[in-house]
């Protein structure tokens, strides 16, 4: 039966978040439950009240409550989703969600796709099918593919000869580095066959980005993105 029990002092914001998460993912919070009021969660947590706040309201922004004033803190119907709970992990340790960066990525890089498709100089070709062929002998060898990778989606934005496009997906670049994504990518490269098909999905990319077909490659990349999401899904 799950109960609510005293923090680690040296842990305290983290524990009183992962101890309503854990209510929430039991059942004992279950989806349109108020919480505790915030005295008996002190209380029963042995923390003061102003820590308990804290930890509700990034609960709120990550989706598990929603404080209603002079009502209560309810729990929500997403918060039993993958997507939030995912999204408690990597906030824990002062990260993106991987699923969040997924959802930002199919913002921006369809778009860099078709761009790149139609800007595009011949060098810009030459340096993919470089990175390709990098990608595909490591794939084989078994060795880690990340950096190169990244690389390629990075030549991609660069091709778009736009310094702003390229400047939004460095920083996606940059959020890419962070633990709770290399973690869950190398997983899912795990799955049957899921490493060679990122290979060939970048290479039906590249080659409508070398036949400037924009349309196609923005479609590709959606579908690219879609296997990426769908990989992490399987790991949750």
């Amino acid at each position: 039966m799950f109960e609510l029990r005293p923090v680690d002092r040296d842990k305290k914001f983290t524990s009183i978040v992962n101890q309503i998460v854990e209510g929430v993912r039991t059942g004992a919070f279950p989806p349109g439950q108020a919480l505790p009021a915030e005295r008996l969660l002190a209380a029963e947590l042995d923390v003061s009240r102003s820590s308990v706040r804290e930890a509700i309201r990034v609960l709120e922004n990550i989706g598990i409550v929603d404080v209603q004033s002079g009502r209560g803190t309810f729990i929500t119907m997403e918060a039993v989703s993958k997507a939030t709970l995912m999204r408690v992990q990597a906030e824990l340790v002062g990260q993106h969600s991987p699923l969040d960066v997924i959802v930002a990525r199919r913002a921006l890089e369809p778009r860099i796709a078709g761009v790149a498709a139609l800007q595009r100089h011949e060098a810009d070709v030459i340096v993919l099918h470089t990175r390709l062929q990098e990608h595909q002998r490591l794939n084989e060898a078994g060795e880690n593919v990340e950096e190169v990778d990244l690389s390629f989606h990075l030549a991609i934005a660069r091709s778009c000869r736009n310094p702003v496009l390229f400047m939004l997906f460095e920083y996606l670049a940059e959020v890419m580095g962070q633990d709770a994504w290399r973690e869950l990518k190398h997983r899912s490269r795990d799955h049957a066959g899921a490493a060679q098909r990122y290979v060939d999905e970048h290479a039906a990319l590249l080659a409508a980005i070398e036949r400037r077909d924009a349309s196609n490659a923005a479609k590709i990349m959606q579908q690219h993105l879609d296997t990426i999401e769908k990989g992490f899904l399987a790991e949750i």
